[in-house]
């Protein structure tokens, strides 16, 4: 079995601070309707190998409309068990984030960090088995956090063919990535959840290619995600 990727995206286990490029103009994302709970079985090759839990709720910060977003991965293979759990707070109208938490405990070994975002700039505070780093890096209009990305993308405005980029913050390796999304087009798939209507989108992330599919009728929900580098696909459940 080729290895089980903990996290969604590979490149949040680097541990090298660094600095981010300047931004294309910003992208234009509809308001989401979002209050539910979605569970996915992980599959690598063709074995079940854990599940990703994602939770929105609509919720409010003062007088400030937010949505409060958690995600939990469990992943067991023949190197043991690993967990990978986040919360963020977001902007409902615009989705950019206010901050955000992330844990991640694999091998005995444990990460975490925090990161406290404002309009443009995001701090950051990582507990590395190196030990613990603080940076504050420059954002943009662009620019959201890591573990928000799959959940943008039920928000996202794309015509067929159409390609935007997007920086995700990444807080454990305390810089921003591009990452470039494209509309595919439609197309039905089934899972073991049901039947759906799809929008398909492609996702590079630093030459990593990763293939989605997002129902069309509300609430839009990821129904499947596939990385074929890695041979790892997620799936909706019932």
């Amino acid at each position: 079995m080729k290895r089980t990727y903990l996290l969604i995206f590979a490149l949040a286990l680097i541990t090298t601070f660094c600095a981010k490029k300047k931004e294309a103009p910003s992208v234009k994302l509809s308001q989401p309707k979002w209050s539910e709970v979605s569970k996915y079985q992980i599959v690598v090759d063709t074995t079940p190998s854990g599940t990703y839990v994602l939770t929105n709720t609509s919720s409010q910060l003062g007088k400030e409309a937010i949505i409060e977003l958690v995600a939990v991965t469990m992943v067991k293979n023949i190197n043991g068990a690993s967990r990978d759990s986040s919360a963020l707070i977001l902007h409902k109208d615009n989705l950019k984030p206010i901050r955000s938490s992330k844990t991640i405990s694999s091998r005995g070994a444990v990460l975490s960090s925090e990161i406290t975002y404002t309009d443009d700039k995001a701090t950051i505070k990582a507990k590395l088995p190196s030990g613990e780093k603080s940076i504050t890096i420059p954002i943009g209009p662009n620019s959201f956090d890591n573990d928000e990305i799959t959940t943008l993308l039920s928000a996202i405005d794309l015509k067929a063919g159409e390609e935007k980029e997007l920086n995700v913050v990444v807080g454990l390796s305390g810089t921003s990535i591009p990452v470039k999304i494209k509309s595919i087009g439609e197309e039905k798939i089934k899972v073991p959840a049901g039947e759906f209507d799809c929008n398909k989108y492609e996702m590079n992330l630093v030459g990593r290619i990763i293939n989605l599919w997002y129902e069309k009728a509300e609430p839009k929900r990821m129904i499947k995600y596939a990385d074929t580098q890695s041979n790892m696909t997620m799936i909706l459940m019932p």
